[in-house]
């Protein structure tokens, strides 16, 4: 996971924990849905207005998985 504004790295375990940290009322929820061959679920009744999202430890800047979205540009030091 990538901060957007200062570039900081967070491993995807450390963001899973402070994603419980965070949001330690899904940690029940999280236990009894049932996953999609996709990896998707299907959370009924659900307030996602509720899930709080943490900013970057760094700078409280936006983070987003460290990965090339469909359509996105993929960075020159990777193509090179």
């Amino acid at each position: 996971v990538k901060c957007l504004s200062c570039g900081d790295l967070t491993s995807r375990t450390a963001m899973q924990q402070r994603l419980h940290e965070h949001n330690p009322h899904w940690n029940d929820l999280l236990s009894s849905f049932e996953a999609r061959a996709d990896g998707d679920a299907e959370l009924q009744g659900v307030d996602y207005e509720q899930f709080n999202i943490p900013a970057c430890s760094k700078c409280g800047g936006v983070l987003k998985p460290d990965v090339v979205f469909f359509g996105d540009n993929v960075p020159k030091a990777v193509v090179d």
